[in-house]
């Protein structure tokens, strides 16, 4: 399906499709002379792919699901502002945990730098008018990377999110 759509994208038969991995493991595409971007992310039998012309962008989604080391997950993944938000196994605390989960994700994904050590070092903040955004924990002034970041339920029991670089 991705070498469908990107191919299309680029005017290539599906099976010319070339990736190549970044350092990180981020895919591109190998011979291209147009600077399409992309990502994809499944979960059970959902998928959600991510193109854009010329922005570099991410997805991630999952099922909300029960997680037996909840509680251990968000002490080691997210900051105390995120972990405020995720309170115990119950659905709301759930959600909560997944939406975060997501949208670090899909920057992270789309950012090329991998999940590694940057999802503690990254969290996820809202304006007043609740619009989340990416900002590194330790800058003081609240300043936002330059990503636009988007949460949605794409089938009953999923959340996924998206990330496009704005700069």
């Amino acid at each position: 399906m991705l070498r469908s759509i990107v191919g299309e994208r680029i005017g290539v038969a599906p099976a010319d499709v070339a990736f190549r991995y970044g350092s990180r493991g981020k895919p591109e595409l190998q011979h291209t002379t147009r600077a399409v971007r992309f990502n994809l992310s499944h979960s059970e039998d959902l998928c959600v792919i991510a193109v854009h012309d010329d922005r570099e962008v991410g997805v991630d989604v999952e099922r909300i699901r029960p997680l037996v080391d909840l509680d251990a997950v968000r002490k080691r993944f997210f900051s105390v502002r995120e972990r405020a938000a995720i309170v115990g196994g119950d659905p709301a605390g759930l959600e909560a945990f997944f939406y975060f989960w997501t949208l670090k994700e899909a920057w992270l994904k789309g950012s090329g730098e991998g999940i590694g050590d940057l999802l503690t070092a990254v969290e996820v903040r809202h304006d007043a008018d609740g619009r989340p955004s990416i900002a590194r924990v330790d800058d003081p002034q609240g300043g936002r990377m330059p990503w636009a970041i988007k949460s949605w339920s794409p089938a009953a029991g999923f959340i996924a999110a998206l990330a496009v670089r704005s700069d």
